[in-house]
């Protein structure tokens, strides 16, 4: 029995579809988006900064740990930046919120500790390394997205979904309960010169 597919395979189909439906939509986005945000900002304020700002800077903290503190704080934080702003402008959408997840950081430490024990790359090149993993990625998504590829999206189950959004708090919820138990474990008088002295008048 043959497979019929339901979509169409058009190279570029997919977004020449989604350009002409965001297009007559983007100026209003941004003309109308600060008339009606009053009553939402306030709320989207304390998103962006208690819950985004804490995860980013959480996840590139322990990115530049697992890999040898190449990317620091200050890089991921630009690097995701620059990323929201791109992805904003294009789509058209002011308010959007953008994070760094932990199967990020556990992907760059994969990264890591493979080019330290390849031969010809090293620490001191993991950069680059790194640079030409996510061109190549880029690439793959852009070669997906003219194919059509998502057409058949419906074919397939939610398992893999599913399965990111539960790994992403997973993790984040063991690396925090090792943490809580390296720092439990440790004996008092270890944690007790680290405090400073309370001295009375």
């Amino acid at each position: 029995m043959a497979l019929r597919c339901s979509w169409d395979w058009r190279p570029g189909l997919g977004i020449v579809q989604d350009v002409r439906g965001r297009l007559p939509w983007y100026k209003d986005d941004w003309v109308r988006a600060p008339m009606g945000c009053q009553g939402v900002c306030s709320c989207y304020l304390h998103l962006l900064r208690i819950c985004t700002a804490c995860a980013c800077v959480w996840a590139a903290a322990c990115n530049g740990h697992r890999c040898g503190g190449h990317p620091d704080v200050v890089h991921v934080l630009v690097s995701t930046a620059l990323a929201g702003l791109v992805q904003s402008l294009l789509g058209g959408q002011p308010l959007l919120i953008i994070g760094v997840a932990e199967p990020i950081v556990i992907c760059y430490g994969f990264l890591y500790a493979f080019a330290k024990t390849a031969p010809g790359l090293g620490a001191a090149l993991f950069l680059p390394f790194a640079a030409w993993v996510c061109i190549w990625t880029a690439l793959m998504c852009l070669l997906l997205a003219l194919s059509g590829a998502c057409g058949g999206i419906d074919k397939f189950t939610r398992f893999s979904g599913e399965f990111l959004a539960v790994s992403s708090p997973s993790c984040s919820c063991k690396s925090a309960s090792r943490a809580l138990c390296t720092s439990s474990s440790r004996p008092m008088k270890q944690q007790r010169h680290r405090l400073p002295a309370c001295r009375g008048a």
